[in-house]
């Protein structure tokens, strides 16, 4: 899977969202939410905090400020969407207990934090499921970006949400088709 791995349609990951959220794992359904926005799994695991993402009364932050540990770049990733924040209202119950130290994703088995491997093991799950050919952390990501692109934002904006040094990476990134470009081309058609 790494670096490799194909983005899904933005139906394919609100539909593994609204999976983790039906099964009542709404560390996942957050964890998935934060990677759609483009956060690397390690930082999700090791520099986000229970803190980062909500106020002491458990209220949700409206923006996740921390440092990129890869980086070494601050992030400040607006914190919207009534999916996401119906998501963090559903995890506070569990995250409470957190909220002074603890890492903002917990394995619940060994009540330490949820490891890289537990997290690529719970999303290949979804492999083979609504044509979902990859489910990764990185393809969330990958998924973001593209969904981004797709939209209209510009190249340059994708390239400084995702903290690469060039577009270059940031094209090869998000894997323009042929049919991208077809599209693209549309517009001249006067």
């Amino acid at each position: 899977m790494g670096h490799s791995a194909n983005p899904m349609t933005l139906d394919q990951a609100i539909y593994v969202m609204d999976e983790f959220h039906d099964r009542k794992d709404f560390r996942m359904e957050v964890l998935c939410h934060l990677l759609l926005r483009c956060v690397r799994i390690g930082d999700c695991l090791k520099v986000i905090k229970i803190r980062s993402l909500y106020h002491a009364n458990g209220s949700p932050r409206d923006r996740l400020l921390y440092r990129e540990s890869k980086t070494g770049k601050d992030r400040n990733i607006p914190i919207e969407g009534s999916r996401f924040k119906a998501a963090l209202a559903a995890y506070w119950p569990e995250a409470k207990s957190g909220y002074q130290s603890g890492p903002a994703f917990l394995n619940r088995a060994r009540k330490s934090g949820l490891q890289s491997g537990g997290v690529k093991f719970l999303l290949a799950q979804f492999i083979g499921h609504r044509g979902i050919e990859q489910c990764s952390p990185y393809s969330f990501r990958k998924t973001g970006a593209r969904t981004m692109w797709k939209n209209g934002s510009s190249i340059e904006s994708v390239s400084h949400v995702l903290n690469h040094h060039s577009t270059r990476v940031t094209e090869t990134y998000i894997q323009i088709t042929p049919k991208d470009v077809e599209d693209a081309m549309k517009c001249l058609a006067v």
